[in-house]
């Protein structure tokens, strides 16, 4: 896994991405509140998970990752499911302004 993503994974698992939950938290951002629908706090759960705006995205996810996509620690986690994450990732563009462009990680086979 590039450098990139391995930053990228450990801000996820650490709650330290760069979304609105976290940057509220030191004061880079004046409310916790999600960009994308307003009603919850940006979390990384709500952003991968929850979040109505990327449920199109989410669904795609799902389809192609099958239903272990849909467990949170899973996701984040086993790394047969992170392609699928990333590829969420960079279909919601939304940290591409951290970031610039997400591109997911090739599986190896062994």
């Amino acid at each position: 896994m590039s450098r990139k993503n391995s930053s990228i994974l450990i801000q996820l698992r650490t709650e330290h991405a760069p979304l609105n939950k976290h940057l509220y938290r030191i004061k880079k951002s004046e409310s916790p509140l999600c960009h994308s629908c307003g009603q919850y706090e940006e979390s990384v759960q709500h952003f991968i998970m929850d979040c109505p705006a990327y449920t199109n995205t989410r669904r795609q996810m799902n389809q192609k990752g099958g239903p272990q996509t849909r467990d949170f620690h899973k996701l984040l986690s086993e790394s047969k499911l992170l392609p699928h994450l990333f590829q969420f990732l960079s279909n919601t563009n939304c940290l591409r302004r951290v970031f610039g462009k997400i591109t997911p990680p090739v599986l190896k086979e062994k």
